[in-house]
């Protein structure tokens, strides 16, 4: 009995669908993020990311906030607090709470509304402020 070598007809089906999602795959294992810096008038520097992007309204987000001090060094030495400000419009507060973690800064926010939003950082040491930095946050949509 002669075998039949021609290719099953969904081998090339198998094959094409094999390679899109071997080139597909990875891109979806990496999660996706909004960064954003800003400069202080003292000379701190610091670089907001949000492990989300798009940002969306009424999802929690986390955040890791890396500071560096004037001298360029990274640094968690100021106490750091943050308020989310729209400046659009009168917004009741919205204060996420930040904690040291390993070499920077993490919390986790709440947007309320869709639109421009600020993030406004207070950089304080003993008590007295040392700097201020302000993040544009150019989008954030409706859930």
């Amino acid at each position: 009995m002669a075998r039949n070598n021609r290719p099953a007809p969904y081998r090339p089906l198998l094959v094409v669908t094999t390679l899109i999602l071997a080139l597909l795959l990875p891109g979806w294992a990496m999660a996706a993020s909004t960064r954003i810096a800003a400069s202080g008038q003292a000379g701190y520097r610091g670089l907001l990311e949000f492990a989300a992007s798009p940002l969306q309204t009424m999802r929690p987000t986390a955040f890791t906030l890396t500071l560096q001090d004037p001298t360029g060094l990274e640094t968690t030495a100021p106490d750091a607090s943050c308020s989310l400000v729209m400046p659009a419009m009168a917004m009741p507060e919205n204060r996420p709470r930040v904690t040291r973690s390993g070499g920077h800064f993490a919390g986790e926010a709440i947007f309320t509304m869709a639109g421009a939003w600020q993030m406004l950082v207070t950089l304080r040491r003993d008590g007295t402020e040392v700097d201020h930095l302000t993040f544009d946050i150019e989008r954030v949509l409706l859930q």
